[in-house]
């Protein structure tokens, strides 16, 4: 039984795209709900099971690590968030409690989600097929 495609955020789609490339056996997945609150929230599963109880406002990939954004400053610079999946894939034992900033997790959109890798290689899949100026990636590189 087969749900429609659900919209995710940026953050969440560079969550999956990460998760799903390191751990491709391990059936990471995200929901997108409507909390009791009536707030658009995200719960991460593993073989669909959930990986925390509460949902989300945002679940992003800060330093390799899965974390689920719980509060967001006014200025939408700075959160709170709880780690759900460790740097090697492996959910997270403890549920750390840490503090970020947003401009530091990965996107798939803008491509950082490989910038955000540890070995620093670059993945052709997560940057755009062209840059702003018109040029493919490997003609930009040209002289």
């Amino acid at each position: 039984m087969s749900e429609p495609q659900q919209q995710f955020s940026r953050h969440c789609e560079a969550v999956l795209h990460h998760l799903r490339k390191t751990r491709p056996l391990d059936g990471y997945s995200i929901e997108k709900y409507v909390d009791n609150r009536g707030r658009h929230v995200y719960r991460l599963k593993r073989r669909n099971i959930p990986l925390y109880d509460d949902g989300f406002l945002d679940i992003c990939l800060h330093k390799n690590q899965t974390i689920g954004v719980e509060v967001v400053t006014s200025d939408k610079q700075a959160a709170r968030g709880t780690v759900l999946v460790e740097s090697d894939g492996k959910p997270s034992t403890d549920n750390a409690r840490i503090n970020i900033q947003l401009s530091d997790c990965a996107t798939i959109s803008t491509g950082s989600a490989a910038r955000s890798s540890s070995r620093g290689s670059t993945n052709s899949r997560t940057v755009p097929s062209a840059s702003r100026t018109g040029r493919t990636p490997a003609r930009a590189h040209d002289g």
